[in-house]
C-alpha cells in the first residue's frame, strides 16, 4: 500500500484532485500475519558446583533464549532453560553427636563440723564432647553440691 497527499488544494475556481489518496495491492493472507517461529535456546554453561559438599546436593546449568516464539511457535519453557542432576560422589554428612558424660563419683565426705551443717560434692567428665552441631557440654553440669549435716556426738 502507497499514499499521497494533496500538497495545493483548488483555489479561484480550480479542479479539486481526482482520484484516491491511497493506492494498494491486495495481499497474499499469509502475509498479514506473523510467521510461526519456534523458540531457540543457545549452549548450556558448564554444570555449577554441587549445592553442598555431604549428603545430598545437586548442580545445575543454564542456557540462553537465543529466538524467543512468534506466531504459533513452540515457546520458551523455564525447564528449556535449567537442568538440575544430583550431584555424584559426595560423602554422606556426618552424624550430630551430642555432648555425652561419665557417671557421677561418690559424694565426697561431708565437710560440716558436728552439730552443724555444711555441704559435699560429687563430680563427673566429659565423657565425648559434641561434634557436628550436637548439644554442647555445659561446665555447671559436670559438678553438683548438695547439704549436708554431722550429727552431735
Amino acid at each position: 500500500t502507497r499514499h499521497r497527499v494533496v500538497q495545493q488544494y483548488p483555489q479561484c475556481g480550480g479542479k479539486a484532485c481526482t482520484g484516491s489518496l491511497k493506492e494498494g495491492d491486495a495481499c497474499e493472507p499469509e502475509c498479514n500475519q506473523e510467521a510461526d517461529v519456534d523458540c531457540a535456546y543457545g549452549s548450556w554453561t558448564v554444570w555449577s558446583a554441587c549445592s553442598t559438599t555431604c549428603g545430598k546436593g545437586f548442580q545445575q546449568r543454564l542456557r540462553p533464549v537465543r529466538v524467543f516464539s512468534s506466531g504459533d511457535g513452540a515457546k520458551c519453557t523455564d525447564d528449556g532453560q535449567k537442568d538440575t542432576r544430583p550431584c555424584k560422589d559426595i560423602p554422606p554428612c556426618p552424624q550430630q553427636q551430642n555432648c555425652t558424660y561419665s557417671a557421677w563419683s561418690d559424694w565426697a565426705e561431708c565437710n560440716a563440723k558436728p552439730c552443724s551443717e555444711g555441704s559435699q560434692q560429687r563430680s563427673r567428665k566429659v565423657a565425648q564432647p559434641a561434634k557436628n552441631g550436637g548439644v554442647p557440654c555445659e561446665a555447671a553440669s559436670l559438678k553438683e553440691l548438695q547439704s549436708c549435716s554431722k550429727k552431735c556426738p
